[in-house]
């Protein structure tokens, strides 16, 4: 058999399908190298190294005629100086979106002087409720009146909550693949305490809000970073006896 003849150089080299760029739900670029399958063999990269300037995502090594072969890596734009402190994230993103929250009537303001009465007057005999009317404990008989009369009306046409609208603050840290296992043992750790949120998010939501951290997940990514979104919802006062204090967010 005779031996195989190679036209061109046989040595590791940047092939001209090198340099492809997709974006989809983040950028990445393509590295092709073209060479001798036994050279290619010991560079290919595993995920979440850096090749190239690249944080690898993926690597192919496709064997080719004459025991050549190609080596393809995708990856994502590698930041040097994303590395210097451990766990800090690559990129955060910070928002505040108002959410809808149901309270009983009458915690309203405008009612909750008057809610011993309406719960009398909810607790009576069903003739008297319709002239909105009511006993107290001593069985004198009593007219609501105002806000009282007012919160009544609308607890018999069905009314039995009002809706308010409080901040949910919420940050969104995404890290590289050499930080991801820096971020899961701390995930949840302050869920259910009372947290102040970073400086950013308190700026953007403004007012005099008390903070519950409520929600805190990581969604790790087929390139082996992974993404932390924690949130804290704003209110007037959080329940000192329920929910612990747990400090400011760093």
């Amino acid at each position: 058999m005779s031996a195989t003849v190679i036209k061109g150089t046989a040595a590791t080299h940047i092939h001209h399908t090198s340099g492809r760029i997709e974006v989809s739900d983040r950028k990445t670029t393509t590295i092709v190298q073209q060479g001798k399958y036994a050279d290619l063999q010991g560079k290919v990269p595993g995920r979440g190294t850096t090749f190239q300037g690249l944080d690898v995502v993926s690597a192919t090594l496709t064997p080719q005629k004459g025991g050549m072969a190609l080596l393809s890596v995708t990856g994502t734009a590698h930041k040097a100086s994303s590395y210097s402190a451990p766990g800090t994230p690559d990129e955060i993103v910070y928002e505040v979106e108002m959410a809808q929250l149901e309270k009983p009537l009458l915690s309203a303001p405008a009612f909750s002087g008057y809610a011993e009465q309406v719960e009398l007057w909810k607790a009576g005999d069903p003739a008297t409720r319709a002239l909105y009317q009511y006993d107290d404990a001593q069985g004198n008989r009593f007219q609501l009146g105002g806000q009282a009369l007012v919160a009544a009306k609308l607890i018999l046409k069905g009314v039995e909550s009002y809706l308010v609208f409080a901040p949910v603050a919420r940050r969104t840290s995404r890290y590289a693949a050499k930080k991801a296992e820096q971020v899961f043992s701390s995930v949840g750790a302050a869920c259910g305490k009372r947290q102040t949120p970073p400086a950013k998010l308190t700026r953007i939501a403004g007012g005099t809000w008390e903070w519950l951290k409520t929600a805190d997940r990581v969604q790790e990514n087929s390139g082996g970073g992974c993404e932390r979104v924690e949130e804290w919802t704003g209110a007037d006062e959080w329940d000192h006896d329920l929910y612990q204090n747990g400090g400011t967010a760093s």
